[in-house]
């Protein structure tokens, strides 16, 4: 079985693709989280899987989430430009995006 190897370019537009469909992803976790769970359950630890798309729904919005999106954007363009680094850049990736959301889940 061969391995497919993509070029650069279409390994970053994938990495940002992604990045983009998970920020979906979360914000409609969030949501799901903050209508449709019963009042007795406390779902606030769970807010921190959304990482920085809490922030959109804060007052900052969208400049909060530019900021927080440059802390995680070289992890991406390094894990798609660099093969070897793919598991570390998802390691790192993967943490800051749930110390983000740790850190935005004391806002709700």
């Amino acid at each position: 079985m061969s391995k497919i190897i993509y070029p650069t370019w279409v390994r970053v537009v994938l990495a940002f693709s992604l990045y983009a469909l998970l920020n979906v992803v979360s914000g409609f976790l969030f949501q799901w989280l903050r209508t449709d769970t019963p009042a007795g359950i406390s779902t606030k630890y769970l807010y921190s899987l959304s990482g920085p798309t809490l922030s959109l729904f804060t007052h900052m919005s969208y400049f909060l989430f530019a900021l927080q999106s440059l802390l995680l954007i070289p992890f991406l363009l390094l894990g798609a430009i660099q093969p070897r680094a793919r598991y570390l850049c998802a390691l790192a990736f993967s943490l800051i995006w749930l110390g983000i959301g740790w850190y935005m889940q004391d806002l709700f």
